[in-house]
């Protein structure tokens, strides 16, 4: 399946946010978190290369990503996902409510 140029909403373990994003180990997260963008690249048997354009920690609390948002790109590596959603069109992917009950 080729995901390149498709947006995804996936979800992270607590473990694989604070190695993703480098969260300190002094940050109150628990729970898990979920991360929202477009796939650029993807590396098989590594994982896939998106822009980050959302990030929300435990509870759909939003976690601030700077001006970072949407232009750098993030390794979400394979091993680090609980779940996932695709979809053509970013919409879709950030709606408000969308991540609720996941």
């Amino acid at each position: 399946m080729d995901l390149i140029g498709k947006y995804l909403g996936v979800w992270m373990s607590e473990h694989a946010a604070r190695l993703t994003f480098a969260i300190s180990p002094d940050e109150p997260i628990e729970g898990p978190w979920i991360v929202s963008g477009q796939v650029r690249y993807e590396t098989p048997g590594l994982g896939i290369w998106m822009t980050t354009e959302t990030v929300m920690g435990p509870g759909g609390k939003s976690v601030p990503i700077g001006d970072s948002a949407g232009k750098a790109v993030t390794l979400i590596r394979w091993q680090s996902l609980d779940g996932a959603i695709m979809a053509d069109e970013r919409k879709d992917v950030t709606r408000p409510g969308f991540f609720q009950n996941r």
